[in-house]
C-alpha cells in the first residue's frame, strides 16, 4: 500500500507547537508502522521549509534545524519528482475545473500522488482536494 502525505499533515507532524501535532504525527507513524510506502513530492520540501521557518507566535524553527528535519524526513519516504508534463497536467486540471490561484499547488500534489500510484492521500485540506478530484478520485482521500 502506498500513502501520500500533503504538507498540511506533514507540517503539523513535524512542529510540536502546532495544534494538530499529535494527531498528524500519529497518522504518519501508524502508516510507517503498517509498512506502507510513504510518498511526497519534492515540492513538499520547499513548503515545509517555508512553514517551519515562519510559524507564527514566536515558534518558528531555526533554518538549520528546519533543513535538517526535512532532510531527515526524506530518509523515511519515497519522493516523487515532477517533470514538465506533470506540471502541464496539473495546469490542465485547474483550467478544466476553472480553478484559480494557489490551488495549483494542491494540483501538483494530486499529480505527484497519481504518478506515485498511491492508494491513500492524507490531507488537512480535504475540500480543495475533493474539488480537484471530483467524483471519481484515483485514490482514497483521508482528512485529518
Amino acid at each position: 500500500m502506498r500513502s501520500y502525505f500533503d504538507t498540511s499533515v506533514l507540517f503539523p507532524a513535524l512542529h510540536t507547537a502546532h495544534p494538530k501535532h499529535l494527531i498528524c504525527k500519529k497518522v504518519f507513524e501508524e502508516a510507517a508502522k503498517e509498512g506502507k510506502i510513504l510518498c511526497l513530492s519534492m515540492h513538499v520540501y520547499a513548503e515545509l521549509y517555508v512553514n517551519l521557518t515562519r510559524f507564527p507566535l514566536g515558534k518558528k524553527i531555526h533554518p538549520k534545524v528546519a533543513a535538517e528535519t526535512i532532510i531527515n524526513l526524506g530518509t523515511l519516504v519515497t519522493t516523487v519528482d515532477l517533470n514538465q508534463s506533470d506540471y502541464e497536467e496539473a495546469l490542465r486540471r485547474c483550467a478544466r475545473l476553472e480553478l484559480t490561484s494557489g490551488i495549483i499547488y494542491d494540483a501538483l500534489h494530486i499529480q505527484a500522488a497519481i504518478k506515485a500510484e498511491v492508494d491513500v492521500f492524507y490531507t488537512d485540506n480535504l475540500r480543495d482536494f475533493e474539488r480537484l478530484l471530483g467524483d471519481k478520485p484515483d485514490f482514497i482521500l483521508k482528512g485529518i
